[in-house]
């Protein structure tokens, strides 16, 4: 029985190990939301959208599908720190959030002060 215990328990830890982090972005982007600012930083300069409706409900569906990986970065290595790239900051009411794209496979969301690195980017709704 002791044989069996310990492979049991070692499964079940790495069971626990693997398990799915909630996205920190599903409390923010309720249901009750009836607009978001939307602004896109590039090398060209900023430009500001507002969204409504359909496009909150995209946002939504777009964010849930994101994959993501909490990481810390020493004080100027975070991914904010890397020259070009894009960035899309959306304001809303329970708080806002960014999307940085430094490249096709460095993908990056922050927010809460927390960088998460995302496993299946994708560029924002709004571009599709």
């Amino acid at each position: 029985m002791k044989k069996c215990l310990v492979p049991l328990l070692c499964i079940l830890f790495l069971l626990t190990g693997c398990a799915v982090q909630p996205s920190p972005l599903m409390g923010k982007i309720s249901s009750e939301l009836s607009s978001v600012v939307m602004t896109r930083y590039d090398c060209e300069g900023q430009t500001e959208f507002s969204l409504a409706d359909e496009q909150i409900e995209m946002l939504r569906s777009w964010a849930s599908g994101l994959s993501l990986k909490h990481e810390r970065f020493k004080e100027g290595d975070s991914p904010s720190d890397v020259s070009g790239g894009e960035v899309y900051h959306f304001s809303l009411p329970d708080g806002d959030f960014s999307y940085r794209i430094n490249g096709p496979d460095s993908c990056y969301l922050y927010t809460d002060g927390e960088w998460y690195r995302v496993r299946n980017p994708s560029f924002p709704f709004v571009l599709k």
